[in-house]
């Protein structure tokens, strides 16, 4: 029983691994959308201040 756990534990450490890049890659997507546009509504708004 306790090496069918630690079997269930290494395979689920395993998924979560392989599982992990693709959230990472959509969490560096997610991050790059928002600054790209908080980027650019900052850069509005200093144009428009300057003008």
């Amino acid at each position: 029983m306790i090496q069918c756990t630690k079997k269930d534990v290494y395979s689920d450490i395993s998924k979560r691994n392989r599982d992990s890049p693709r959230f990472a890659k959509k969490l560096i997507t997610l991050v790059n959308l928002v600054f790209g546009r908080f980027l650019s509504i900052f850069t509005t708004i200093e144009n428009f201040a300057y003008t």
